[in-house]
């Protein structure tokens, strides 16, 4: 179940962050702060259930910053928390950022003396652990369809949103990824709230999931429904399951009608085994 944000966003903003929380409030105590100094800017807390009462602790302590609960999962999906906030944002650009990244140097700043912003910023140079990170319009991330609930497992759910954005005419920037300070910690603790603890596995059925429907996108110009996700999603977890390739029916081309007497079949096939080692 959704909550409505508990305290709004006061104020013209620049940009809001965005962050979701979970069994990490310690570490948003400490990053939490570095992006309420950011000139301009909003702030929003996704309290997934958090069994730390993240939440609460904002209200408390922040109240000028808004608070989302979602309280109707035990595990974690980064992708529906995110999208859980954008309905509450109420500014046209949003930072997506994770509860244990600081900001460091003045991002919004260099934001404001852009003159004409556009496309989706990454950090760059590249870390791994701050690579979700990305600043762009609330209305691109809506057109490309929000961040791909069907991807419960750890990672996958970014790169899987930038592909997308890519795709509708979103050009790709970056913004200097010395100004994050990422807290770091192991695996173990990212997993802590999946279900999913086969990160290889979850590796592959991202992978196979991820590029079917890319492939789909690529050729029918659009997005998918959401039915039509979930069905190449269960495709894909039947395929692992059996160890088996999977072959997508596409129909006969609507550009070319088929001459009297035949037909024309037309798949995608995908066989998603191990690299051979020398």
């Amino acid at each position: 179940m959704l909550g409505a944000s508990q305290n709004p966003v006061a104020g013209p903003a620049l940009l809001t962050f965005v962050t979701t929380c979970k069994g990490r409030l310690s570490h948003l105590q400490l990053t939490l702060p570095t992006w309420l100094a950011q000139r301009d800017c909003a702030v929003i807390v996704v309290d997934y259930g958090c069994p730390d009462g993240a939440g609460d602790w904002v209200a408390a302590h922040h109240p000028q910053v808004a608070v989302v609960r979602v309280n109707d999962d035990a595990s974690f999906c980064l992708a529906r928390a995110r999208n859980a906030a954008l309905p509450h944002i109420r500014t046209d650009w949003v930072c997506f950022i994770d509860a244990d990244i600081r900001v460091t140097g003045d991002l919004a700043g260099w934001f404001a003396e852009q003159p004409n912003p556009a496309g989706f910023y990454r950090p760059d140079p590249f870390d791994f652990d701050t690579g979700g990170t990305v600043l762009c319009r609330v209305q691109d991330v809506q057109r490309a369809g929000g961040y791909d609930e069907l991807i419960r497992g750890y990672g996958g759910e970014d790169t899987d949103l930038y592909a997308r954005l890519l795709r509708i005419g979103v050009p790709r920037r970056a913004f200097n990824g010395a100004w994050l300070a990422p807290i770091r910690h192991d695996t173990e603790a990212r997993l802590r709230f999946y279900q999913d603890k086969d990160l290889e596995q979850h590796r592959r059925l991202f992978l196979l999931y991820r590029t079917i429907k890319l492939d789909l996108i690529d050729l029918h110009k659009r997005m998918l429904s959401a039915d039509e996700l979930r069905t190449i999603f269960g495709l894909a977890q039947q395929a692992l399951a059996a160890n088996a390739p999977l072959s997508i029916k596409l129909g006969e081309q609507p550009e070319f009608p088929a001459f009297g007497g035949f037909s024309l079949q037309r798949s995608l096939v995908y066989n998603l085994t191990a690299r051979q080692t020398p």
